[in-house]
């Protein structure tokens, strides 16, 4: 009880100070079940402060294209509604879905990141507001 109380304290100083914070996440049948949480948060990785896409999803959802609706809708709020230059994924190297996922979003490959001991390495993706503008025109 605790850790999420903690938790939600730091998401809501963090929406109080960017403005914006990642979403619940339900279907238009079931809008009373959160199947996930994902959208353009602030973070910081690799020592640096980053507008992140990042997502979760209950295994009962993986698989069905809630990931990339949900990147694609997340990166045109960042751009268009907020206003964001560049949004950044970050995912375990391991992680083949997601990385489909970013890439389908247009994101691409920036750099490997050997961040956590024991852990796959981090691979970061990215997306300048130019390049999404760039491929909307195609």
């Amino acid at each position: 009880m605790e850790q999420s109380r903690q938790s939600l304290e730091r998401r809501i100083i963090k929406t109080e100070a960017y403005g914006f914070n990642d979403w619940a996440i339900m279907t238009k049948e079931k809008p009373e079940h959160i199947i996930g949480f994902g959208g353009v948060f602030v973070s910081e990785f690799n020592g640096k402060v980053t507008n992140t896409l990042g997502y979760r999803f209950e295994p009962d959802a993986w698989g069905k294209g809630y990931a990339t609706e949900l990147s694609k809708r997340a990166i045109r709020y960042g751009f268009d509604e907020i206003g964001l230059q560049e949004i950044v994924g970050v995912v375990r190297d391991n992680h083949l879905d997601s990385r489909r996922v970013l890439e389908k979003a247009g994101l691409r490959f920036l750099e490997k990141i050997e961040d956590v001991e024991n852990l796959s390495a981090s691979l970061m993706f990215s997306i300048s507001h130019d390049e999404w503008l760039a491929s909307k025109d195609k």
